[in-house]
């Protein structure tokens, strides 16, 4: 998950006009997962290739069961399928997919104005309302749609002591200056890389948190700088 994780902010960071970023690989990761449901050969291995993934059919239930095992609680997720009408898809897919997912199959209208309402409506309501405007177009020859949403909402079990923290500077951002936590005895610049983790208190949900905070000496010029990192922050 952390490969594909750093592939994937590498590709968006690319594109991006946007000093910083904000995703879910999960998310992502899901969707793809979801398709590889009704993929083989080639496009199965391809699918693979790019999560990182050398489990065959067995990806789509390992990630099932991970998000079964990060909820309910602090983690939500929901999913849903959108058809074109009459279009033909086999029915052990759909039984996986919402066996799996939980995303049932609905179809399109086959009026844009109409599917683009429904399908932001069920987005709004899935994320409480946190997203209002999912879709603002599509295309006309959409004959398949795989949507998920995952919300998450944890507390740290041990809070962190605001006499540790200080204002300091992310990345390349140019607003004024974020809080930032820096503990002082270990405010040194890592002598053999551009970053370095800093361990968080273990949260609630079991999980344990991590972050990559910019060198002393300046913010980081690029995504590459995760690159050497990505074994070091694997579990």
């Amino acid at each position: 998950m952390m490969a594909f994780t750093t592939d994937l902010f590498s590709q968006v960071a690319q594109s991006s006009t946007h000093p910083n970023l904000v995703l879910s690989p999960l998310s992502v990761a899901l969707a793809l997962s979801h398709l590889a449901l009704g993929a083989q050969n080639r496009t199965l291995q391809r699918l693979q290739k790019v999560l990182h993934a050398d489990s065959g059919p067995c990806l789509p239930h390992l990630l099932s069961r991970l998000c079964q095992d990060l909820g309910p609680g602090a983690f939500r997720m929901a999913a849903r399928m959108y058809l074109q009408k009459g279009f033909p898809i086999k029915e052990d897919f759909l039984a996986q997919s919402e066996r799996l997912f939980g995303a049932k199959p609905i179809n399109l209208m086959g009026k844009k104005g109409d599917d683009l309402a429904n399908i932001n409506n069920w987005v709004k309501e899935a994320t409480e309302g946190k997203i209002e405007d999912f879709l603002s177009e599509m295309a006309d020859d959409t004959v398949l749609l795989l949507l998920n949403v995952i919300h998450f909402q944890g507390f740290w079990k041990n809070k962190f002591d605001p006499s540790l923290t200080q204002r300091g500077t992310l990345h390349l951002q140019r607003e004024p200056p974020l809080p930032l936590l820096h503990p002082r005895r270990h405010h040194e610049p890592a002598p053999l890389c551009g970053q370095r983790e800093e361990p968080q208190p273990r949260c609630a949900a079991g999980a344990q948190g991590a972050a990559g905070l910019p060198r002393q000496q300046g913010p980081l010029p690029g995504p590459e700088r995760l690159r050497p990192r990505r074994q070091a922050l694997r579990p």
